[in-house]
């Protein structure tokens, strides 16, 4: 790894990871790729975690959040603090392939008009099913986590570009982070990737996949069980995506199928949260319009493409069972 002038800054949140987070650091010491730095930002963990990557790995910068903020700010705080020219943003739950970041490097470099790039992510435990490759987005205004728990070799990569990248294990721009901006720290978690790759588009860019990056997921390890807090963030970023970013003649020409996908959202919060979770995540959008409006306003100014060129980048229909989108 190269403690100097590194060519790529990793970017790991934290929070009470102690358990699972030495795979993920022992999988970033074996990369072929040595130019690199690893910031772990730990969000106010309540486990070992510091001490374990303090006394494990003594070639890792831990910054620590004083209290739990949420993923987003402590990918920024992350951000903020590193000095590579691309950004890998990794969950602390994830194992790399050893090639991964050589295949990640060159990915972004062969695209001139690159934001992002989102790997293969394969669920850790389950080998022969996708986890993730690469965020797609329809015109319901729902994201997808592409061909999530079909098996690999149903699918060949000839779909290079998508929506916007995974936030399990992708790499950025930092000069288009720059241009683009930062993780949305009102969203705290929940759909801040489809925002910031949202945004990303918007001002000309695009996201592509690269099959040849393999990172494998422990699903669910770094969020945990489904609770009431999540369901709220889920219904209220849902909208939140919508309100600070799509143009209003998207808006207007999708308006009967973004009823539908609300429809289905509000149906899957109350699945496992309950009206509670429902009702939370409505009180906490109500709170977030002012700040979405003055967002979407300031979105727009640097806005480059016309609606017309996003919307071939959203999908008509995705369907979980098949894979298959329109």
């Amino acid at each position: 790894m190269s403690d100097t002038n590194p060519l790529v800054s990793f970017i790991i949140p934290n929070y009470n990871g102690a358990e699972f987070i030495g795979v993920c650091l022992d999988s970033i010491k074996l990369q072929t790729f040595t130019s690199y730095e690893v910031i772990v930002v730990d969000d106010a963990s309540t486990d070992n975690s510091v001490n374990f990557i303090t006394s494990t790995y003594n070639w890792v910068k831990i910054i620590r959040l004083s209290k739990n903020s949420g993923f987003c700010v402590a990918v920024n705080t992350g951000i903020k603090a590193s000095s590579g020219e691309y950004v890998a943003l990794i969950n602390n739950d994830v194992e790399l392939d050893k090639d991964w970041l050589t295949c990640m490097v060159h990915a972004i470099q062969r695209y001139n008009d690159a934001f992002g790039i989102s790997s293969k992510v394969i669920n850790y435990y389950d080998r022969r099913l996708i986890d993730d490759a690469g965020d797609i987005y329809t015109r319901e205004g729902l994201a997808f986590k592409r061909w999530n728990k079909l098996p690999d070799n149903n699918f060949i990569a000839k779909d290079k570009e998508v929506f916007s990248p995974s936030g399990a294990a992708s790499v950025f721009s930092k000069r288009v982070l720059n241009i683009v901006g930062l993780w949305d720290e009102h969203f705290i978690a929940y759909l801040d990737d489809v925002d910031i790759g949202f945004r990303a588009r918007l001002m000309g860019y695009k996201n592509y996949y690269e099959p040849s990056a393999v990172a494998y997921h422990m699903v669910s390890k770094s969020y945990g069980k489904n609770t009431v807090f999540m369901g709220s963030l889920v219904l209220r970023n849902n909208m939140a995506v919508i309100i600070k970013n799509m143009p209003l003649s998207l808006i207007a020409s999708f308006l009967p199928w973004l009823i539908i996908g609300h429809l289905k959202t509000v149906k899957y919060v109350f699945s496992f949260g309950g009206g509670k979770a429902v009702m939370k995540g409505y009180v906490m959008l109500c709170k977030m319009l002012p700040y979405l409006m003055h967002a979407r306003l300031s979105i727009k100014q640097k806005a480059t493409i016309p609606p017309d060129v996003l919307k071939r980048a959203i999908f008509k229909t995705y369907n979980q069972h098949t894979g298959e989108y329109t």
